[in-house]
Order: C-alpha cells, then structure tokens, then sequence
C-alpha cells in the first residue's frame, strides 16, 4: 500500500472511531444525567409528600407513594453504580480528545507536505499512536470494570500505554 493511502487510510479510520466516541459519550452522558435527575426528584417527591398535611391528604396512600418512590430510589442508585454511565461518559470523552489530538497532529503533518514527502517512518509512527491509543482505551475500559489487562493492574497498564504514545 502506498504510504500516503495508509496514512488516508488512518485517517478515515481514526474519523469513523471518533464519530463512535462522540455517539457512545453523548448517550452515557444522557444517561447518567437522567439518572440522577430521576434520583433527585423522587427525594424531593419523598420529602414533599411525608410532609402533606391537611384534610385533603391520605397519610397512608401518600406514605406508600413515598415508600415507591424510595425502592426506585434505591434501584436507580444500584443501576447506576452496576454500569457507571458517569464512568463511561468521561472514558468516551477522553478517548475522543485523545483521538481528536492525534487526528490534527495528522492532518497538519499532511497540510505540511505534498503525498511524496510523506515517510514510511511517520506513517508508522502515527499508526503506532492510533495503536496505543486503542490499547490506552481498553485499559480505562477494563479499569472501570475492574479487569485486569495481562499480568497488569489496569492502572499501571494504562499508564504504560499512555507513556508510549507519547
């Protein structure tokens, strides 16, 4: 393949998995927002309806509304902490701003240079950084559930990923 066209080809490549990360943290951000909203407003829905007073109010079908509301309280939080959309939305975004950087880096080398001018060494070395990047996200993925990558921490296996690709 001829460099320039592996390195088109990267590019191409490093847009589509961009585009994925954007899709993927808009929707855990969505998620985790309406989360917690849903968890707020039922602890705000609980405190009003236990302090209803009046002839008007039904203490014991207001109480056992209170009592739902607390249950799905307690199944928002647990799915919540079981998937962490939060955590998932901040590892999407911070993949997609790694992979943005490394999409500039690679279209100010290609502004700079006609296609002839483009080298087997920075084409290979750009690939190296998608590489890196690739393995850097699987490391905070499995980090985030708690994995372990190789013979690894997820932790240090990030951070030796990381190290590379710069």
């Amino acid at each position: 393949m001829e460099i320039a066209k592996s390195l088109e080809y990267l590019r191409r490549d490093l847009q589509e998995r961009i585009a994925w990360q954007t899709k993927r943290l808009r929707w855990e951000r969505f998620k985790a927002l309406v989360l917690k909203t849903l968890a707020v407003v039922l602890a705000g829905g609980i405190t009003v309806l236990l302090g209803l007073e009046g002839d008007f109010v039904n203490q014991e079908a207001t109480k056992n509304i209170a009592l739902v509301f607390g249950a799905v309280i307690v199944v928002l939080n647990a799915w919540e902490a079981f998937f962490d959309h939060r955590g998932l939305w901040i590892m999407h975004t911070t993949n997609r701003a790694r992979m943005d950087a490394l999409a500039t880096d690679i279209e100010f080398y290609l502004a700079a240079r006609e296609p002839g001018e483009v080298t087997a060494a920075d084409a290979e070395r750009f690939a190296q950084r998608y590489r890196q990047l690739g393995e850097a996200g699987l490391a905070r993925w499995l980090q985030l559930h708690d994995e372990t990558v190789g013979d690894k921490p997820p932790a240090q296996a990030e951070d030796e990923a990381e190290a590379a690709a710069e």
